[in-house]
């Protein structure tokens, strides 16, 4: 993972990623995105302060198209978060999520 709140994303390996629904009271929250290439894929959720508050591995992913579902949002408390996709130690994307529970 990547040191500190550097959520820099570079432009050879940015992705597009869309949370819905947003704002999501934290059930059944979709995320889709999609991979330049394959590689080890991980999420972070972190707090508007910069804090993780979640990290979740998913493992060695193809390049292309792919939907993760969350289900455990609802644990958090209420506000905005940002979620952020690492693949092979560097961020790919980044979007915010609005928790409502």
């Amino acid at each position: 993972m990547q040191a500190g709140n550097s959520f820099a994303v570079t432009e050879d390996n940015a992705t597009a990623l869309k949370i819905w629904p947003n704002p999501t009271s934290g059930t059944s929250t979709n995320i889709s995105y999609k991979l330049v290439k394959e590689g080890q894929v991980s999420m972070k959720v972190v707090d508007i302060a910069g804090r993780n508050v979640q990290t979740t591995s998913l493992g060695k992913q193809s390049a292309g198209y792919h939907t993760y579902i969350v289900n455990d949002l609802k644990q958090l408390k209420n506000g905005n978060y940002i979620i952020i996709l690492y693949q092979n130690n560097q961020v790919v994307g980044r979007n915010k999520v609005i928790v409502i529970n």
